[in-house]
Formats: structure tokens, C-alpha cells, sequence
């Protein structure tokens, strides 16, 4: 970065740091599930009105597009995204921070990513003679919800404005400590799909199952027959998991019912491979229960695709990660199974997503993501502000030297 360092950074972050604690603690005790961010989206508005950050509101409902501008605005635009949604998650445990609403929890982090992206503009706010460009703030709602909030904000004309030459998200990850980064360019999380198939017969008494088709017994079949999709079928190079985690039958000890439902998930990270695992999910788990005697319908929710990172803005996090002070380690992260609406922005914007270490170090097995027994520590935020900050002004300094 030319003309501001690291440690100048540091000190920025470190005299707002009051503040992006207050925002965090709020956001942690205030949560609300997908697409009912009220409450959370009029925090968020408050603070940029009291900061003088200009805005505007209503994306997907209650999602926000905020903006910043150095010298020359056009020059340069940059874009960072914060998701909004918390998840219904009863928290367990005492801590200092604790979620004031019974059975919602913000389990995956997103608590901490408005208050990062928050801090962000905040430390911004207070240097734009500083940079040249522009920088947008992304406040999106219902990560965790199909369809997602990303794509509707696009839908309603998100950068219609002002299109990104550049958009960065992180994402708090417990499997590393605070003070680690982890990226990667190219795929980094999979496309996923809601699977759900129903197995229908006439059902009967259980003491004369000759005198029926046995919709338990050909479910079982078929969940066992699907296995095949990812061990045989799916290409090597490309990871895939499909798992069911719902059977339903409602029948009894004596009673074979007339339908079992079989729900699960598919992951994969190819949009071709995902296409063909459809149609041979589809003919399989058909085929296998009319051989069985059983009818078979097959059908899909489909969810958000592969997560892309660009090549060179996710090799250029990574280079910059490894000499920022503040920063303990930086991993080349591996592709996971997870999945993120941040793909959508993705497909339109060179965009890069990367993890951010969150648990305590010294601890060995810290609660995953999702978990009632999620931790973060709140040391990230100050960690999250700085790295976040840095990255903007790698990509909008240099812009004034050109």
C-alpha cells in the first residue's frame, strides 16, 4: 500500500474500537432470522445517518447499499459485503455476549461481519482525502434462506449505479485461530441443492407384506442406491457429497405406510457435474423403486451456485495477508462443502471471499459454525476492521499513482 501503512491502520481501528464492540454486542443480542432483519437494518441505517455515510434502503426488504467517495470516485470502486441474518439457533452457555431472543442465535458470524464492515466505513469515513475511487458497503439480508438475499438485490437493481470493480467478503471461520487467514483463487464453496423424493405404493398391514409394496424397505434401497451418484458417478477431480438427513413414514409398528419421503442436500462444486447429477439422481432413485414396484417422484429446490473466487484479487488478498502485522498465519485455504449466496455477486463481480480465524487460541476443539455453542472472539473484530480496511486502500491507493 502506498501512502498509509499497516500501523496507521492499526491506530484508526484501535480508536473506533469502542464502538465496533458496542455495534457487535448489539447485533448479538438482537438477532433476527432471514428476511425479518427489521430491527437490524434500522440499527445499521441509525449508524450511518449519525456518521454521515450516505445510503439507501429497501434492497430485498431490509437490505442497504452504502457508499463512501475519495478523490476522482470513478476512478476505482470497491465493493464489501456484510450478511445481515441470524439463524433459529437456541445459544446454550453463559457468556458475556448472549442473544436476548429465545430460540435465535447469530451461530454463524454474521453479527460480526456487519460490525466489521461497519468499522470499515468508519475508518474510511475519517480518511477519503486519502484514496482516490469509490467504496460501496453491502448490508445483505437472508444468507442463510433459499432464495437468498443476494440475487434479489441484484434483481433490484443493486449496481445498477455503480458497478464494482472489485468485492471482498470475509467470513469468520472457528476452525482457525484469531490472527489466520485462509483463501484460495477459484472455487472455494459448493453449489447446493435441496433433494426430495417420495416413494409411493398402496401400503397395508406390516404382518403381510406379500400382499404389498413396502415403501420403507424401498426407500432404504434407494437412499443406499444413491451412494453410487458420488462414489462412482461423480468425476474424481470434483468434490461432491449428497446426504439425506429426513425419512418420513407415517406408519406404525403394524402399519406400512402408502408414501415415504426422503429429503437431503447435494453439494458439488461444478456447474456442469451439478447439471448431470440432477438427471442421474432423478433415473436412479425412479428406477430403483419401480423395479421394487413402488412410484418414485423426483424434485429439486434448487440453491446457490459454486462460489468463484477471481484469481487475482483472491492471489492479492493472499500476498497482502502475509505481511500485514497483525496477521499470525496465512493459509491456502481448501474448497468446502458449504454453501454461500455471496456466489450470485460472484458471477457478475470479480470477487473474492476469504476466512477469517475467530476462535481463541490455545483452544482445541472450538464449537463449528451453526452450533448452539458457537464462540467468537471478539478479538476478530479489531483483526477483521484492519485486514478489511487494508485490502480497500491496496485496491484505491494505487489508483492515485497511475
Amino acid at each position: 500500500m502506498k501512502g498509509f501503512t499497516p500501523g496507521e491502520i492499526e491506530t484508526l481501528t484501535a480508536s473506533f474500537l469502542p464502538e465496533i464492540e458496542e455495534n457487535w454486542r448489539y447485533f448479538h443480542q438482537h438477532p433476527e432470522l432471514s428476511f425479518h432483519e427489521e430491527n437490524t437494518s434500522e440499527y445499521i441505517q441509525n449508524y450511518l445517518r449519525k456518521q454521515g455515510i450516505p445510503f439507501q434502503a429497501g434492497y430485498a426488504k431490509h437490505g442497504i447499499l452504502a457508499w463512501l467517495e475519495g478523490q476522482n470516485p470513478d476512478s476505482r470502486i470497491v465493493a464489501l459485503r456484510a450478511d445481515m441474518d441470524a439463524l433459529p439457533v437456541q445459544e446454550f452457555g453463559a457468556n458475556e455476549v448472549t442473544s436476548l431472543c429465545k430460540g435465535v442465535m447469530h451461530a454463524c458470524g454474521h453479527d460480526a461481519h456487519m460490525a466489521i464492515v461497519l468499522g470499515v466505513a468508519r475508518v474510511l469515513a475519517s480518511i477519503t482525502d486519502l484514496f482516490a475511487g469509490r467504496v460501496l458497503f453491502i448490508f445483505q439480508p437472508a444468507e442463510e434462506t433459499l432464495p437468498g438475499g443476494a440475487q434479489q438485490m441484484i434483481r433490484e437493481g443493486l449496481f445498477d449505479k455503480w458497478r464494482p470493480d472489485a468485492l471482498l467478503a470475509q467470513h469468520v471461520f472457528p476452525g482457525f485461530p484469531t490472527g489466520t487467514l485462509a483463501c484460495k483463487p477459484g472455487n472455494l464453496m459448493a453449489a447446493t441443492d435441496e433433494v426430495f423424493i417420495t416413494i409411493k405404493a398402496g401400503g397395508g398391514h406390516a404382518a403381510m407384506p406379500d400382499t404389498l409394496v413396502d415403501t420403507v424397505l424401498v426407500a432404504s434401497h434407494v437412499v443406499v442406491a444413491l451412494q453410487q451418484i458420488v462414489s462412482r458417478n461423480a468425476p474424481t477431480w470434483c468434490n461432491t457429497v449428497l446426504s439425506f438427513g429426513i425419512i418420513e413414514g407415517k406408519g406404525a409398528n403394524n402399519v406400512i405406510p402408502a408414501e415415504v419421503k426422503l429429503v437431503g442436500t447435494l453439494r458439488t462444486q461444478d456447474e456442469s457435474w451439478r447439471r448431470q447429477a440432477w438427471e442421474k439422481i432423478g433415473k436412479l432413485a425412479t428406477g430403483v423403486a419401480e423395479s421394487m414396484g413402488a412410484g418414485c417422484n423426483v424434485r429439486f429446490e434448487h440453491g446457490y451456485p459454486a462460489l468463484n473466487n477471481d484469481a487475482v484479487l483472491a492471489s492479492r488478498v493472499l500476498e497482502l495477508s502475509q505481511i500485514l502485522p497483525w496477521m499470525r498465519q496465512t493459509l491456502d485455504a481448501h474448497a468446502v462443502m458449504t454453501s454461500e449466496d455471496f456466489a450470485y455477486f460472484a458471477q457478475q463481480i470479480p470477487s473474492c471471499m476469504y476466512f477469517l480465524g475467530c476462535s481463541e487460541p490455545g483452544v482445541e476443539h472450538p464449537a463449528p459454525l451453526h452450533s448452539p455453542n458457537f464462540r467468537l472472539d471478539s478479538q476478530v473484530l479489531q483483526m477483521g476492521v484492519n485486514t478489511m480496511a487494508a485490502l480497500v486502500l491496496d485496491q484505491l491507493i494505487e489508483t492515485r499513482t497511475k
